[in-house]
């Protein structure tokens, strides 16, 4: 098979590249690379301990029976090697990531972590799930992400603070962030962090979905959320709170805000919402409160769009829930739940 000289960002070296890697866009289907480790040992370096994905926006996504192209990576040197490997699939188009780490880095990961800088540059979407080693080895810095559209992020700790700041995406459509620390009364704003993200990339979000503890701390951190973000078109919050709030209506008012001298609310463009709240205190004004909020948000009086689809649950300390929704095709807004005013309120 002839081969092609590849060259390589970090220095002027050429690796080999067999010429299967150049083969038209049309052949390819789908192609999934997956890294896999059949060793018995546990002793893992650093290729195996990801579950990378990599799909050129130009391989036609046609789903084939029996016809997706697929090959074990298994013999793989090193870091770099596995990177050379995707990137020779990938050409010049941008590229979708998928992180998945099993296991904590070696000491010498360091070194490969400008040439994974140059070559994430070009992504259009990427994953972490569990990498929080991977992350601050990423995003220790500012780090230019101009055609970055896509980005998830899950972890168990509270990494998101130093993170989401260093991430500079004016291109950014879709955000999503879910992290659950243990509560320790002191866990850091999963909000704030976002408008950190926000403020410096400056771009316009269409769909944001957030899951931390406390992830509402009061309704002006949601206030100041909805305000950076007009474009949103799809807002989900989860959150189980450490300190329960006093009333949700004190949490929820930005959803329904008008500035001075404006006739729009602040997210104007909302069609999707989604909240879900455990360890909420209840009050006698909860039922009310979210449904003048539901109900006015169905209205497009004061939006360019009115509300389709949304899903307010409320879970206090696992004992009682409640739950108002607004579905398609449906007039009102569908209640269950205990103390509830009817099973479905119509204005």
């Amino acid at each position: 098979m002839e081969e092609y000289p590849v060259s390589q960002p970090d220095n002027s070296s050429t690796v080999v590249i067999p010429a299967v890697h150049l083969l038209p866009a049309e052949l390819l289907s789908q192609v999934f690379e997956e890294l896999l480790d059949q060793r018995d040992s546990f002793e893992y370096q650093l290729g195996p301990c990801f579950t990378p994905l990599v799909l050129s926006q130009l391989w036609r996504r046609i789903h084939v029976s029996g016809n997706v192209y697929g090959r074990p990576l298994r013999t793989l040197g090193g870091f770099s090697n596995l990177m050379e490997s995707f990137m020779a699939r990938a050409s010049g188009h941008t590229i979708q990531l998928s992180f998945e780490l099993f296991s904590k880095l070696p000491m010498d990961s360091k070194e490969y972590t400008d040439s994974w800088r140059f070559y994430m540059a070009r992504s259009q979407s990427l994953m972490f799930e569990d990498a929080a080693d991977l992350l601050q080895l990423f995003f220790h810095s500012p780090f230019q992400q101009p055609l970055l559209e896509d980005l998830s992020i899950w972890c168990s700790g509270d990494e998101f603070t130093d993170i989401l700041p260093c991430i500079i995406a004016p291109s950014l459509h879709h955000l999503v962030v879910s992290s659950f620390p243990r509560p320790n009364g002191n866990n850091q704003s999963l909000i704030l962090s976002v408008l950190s993200l926000l403020e410096i990339s400056g771009c316009r979000l269409e769909v944001l979905d957030l899951e931390c503890i406390d992830i509402i701390r009061d309704g002006d951190e949601l206030y100041q959320l909805l305000k950076a973000v007009p474009s949103l078109v799809s807002l989900t919050l989860r959150g189980a709170y450490n300190v329960p709030p006093t009333a949700i209506g004190h949490l929820l008012w930005p959803l329904v805000h008008r500035e001075d001298q404006s006739s729009q609310y602040l997210v104007p463009l909302l069609r999707r919402l989604s909240l879900s709240l455990e360890l909420v205190v209840a009050d006698d004004h909860m039922d009310r409160d979210v449904t003048n909020i539901l109900h006015l948000r169905q209205s497009s009086e004061f939006s360019m769009a009115s509300l389709e689809w949304a899903v307010i649950t409320v879970d206090e300390w696992d004992e009682r829930e409640w739950q108002w929704e607004v579905r398609p095709g449906t007039e009102g807004i569908i209640k269950t739940g205990q103390a509830l005013a009817s099973d479905s309120f119509t204005p």
